[in-house]
């Protein structure tokens, strides 16, 4: 079972990007975990995703990121952060997973790249 904690800019609303990177990442386990944040933008879609997929569901508040971070880390699970590369919110959101240990790829819909 694969947990996957997806989060990112409160702006962002490519939901056929976000749904592509989610189903890259997941691939065919049926049986994983999404984990949000419970902000605009990135962490709302990441709930439709889940959703529309039947996979379940944890939601945190945005003021709950320790205790969402804690979880992840928990689970052995991965992170995948979209980031338009200005919110600085973002940017400390991606430090603070890094710093748990946790394995992250950030999306930046700046370059469209993986940084």
């Amino acid at each position: 079972m694969k947990h996957l904690l997806i989060v990112g800019s409160l702006a962002y609303d490519d939901r056929d990007e976000l749904y592509r990177l989610a189903d890259e990442i997941i691939g065919e386990e049926n049986d994983s975990v999404i984990i949000e944040g419970g902000a605009a933008g990135a962490d709302m879609l990441t709930r439709d995703y889940a959703l529309e997929h039947g996979l379940e569901l944890v939601e945190y508040a945005p003021e709950q990121g320790g205790e969402m971070i804690a979880y992840v880390k928990d689970q052995n699970g991965i992170a995948l952060v979209i980031w338009d590369e200005k919110e600085k919110e973002v940017s400390q959101r991606i430090e603070e997973i890094r710093q748990a240990g946790i394995s992250t790829q950030v999306w930046s819909t700046k370059s469209g790249w993986f940084l």
